[in-house]
């Protein structure tokens, strides 16, 4: 009766930790030869053979309502630069957006500062990519690669491209 069925489940765990203790193994050793094959094909993007865009270069990001500057860093970061102005608004599907919250964030550290009914940066701040720095600027969703250009209207993904191929 009862104690066989308690028996039962008994035997039924011990079967079933066995078998997800061998698939947990089977996965392990499947996901360290994969690592073992990324690790060779492995590009760093930050190297300076793959591209290096001259840091003396400015980028600008502008709008009907934002006009930022700022220059590019090692590997995809960006720096954009003490008095850029940003949107004083921002989208409604912005409102959920990761990239609303750094602007907020930054807002709150005083990194972005209400001057003369503008928000601007009241320092130099470097962000984690082109599109982070773009959002926050412009207040929306954004594509930095595109949205961050030369004075003469050279888009960051071309500048990119360019030094690829040099």
């Amino acid at each position: 009766g009862e104690e066989d069925f308690f028996e039962y489940l008994d035997i039924r765990e011990a079967t079933i930790k066995n078998e997800l203790s061998k698939i947990i193994d089977k996965i392990t050793i499947d996901a360290s030869s994969i690592d073992a094959d990324y690790e060779e094909n492995v590009v760093d993007e930050a190297s300076p053979e793959n591209y290096e865009i001259d840091p003396a270069i400015r980028l600008v990001c502008v709008s009907a309502k934002a006009n930022a500057s700022a220059y590019p860093c090692r590997g995809n970061r960006i720096t954009v630069l003490k008095g850029s102005v940003i949107a004083p608004s921002i989208t409604k599907s912005f409102v959920d957006h990761n990239y609303n919250k750094e602007r907020s964030g930054l807002i709150e550290r005083g990194i972005i500062i209400k001057d003369n009914n503008e928000l601007r940066f009241k320092e130099d701040h470097e962000f984690s990519s082109p599109s982070a720095a773009a959002a926050v600027v412009l207040g929306r969703a954004a594509d930095g690669q595109v949205e961050w250009k030369t004075e003469d209207k050279i888009s960051l993904y071309k500048l990119r491209e360019n030094s690829k191929s040099s």
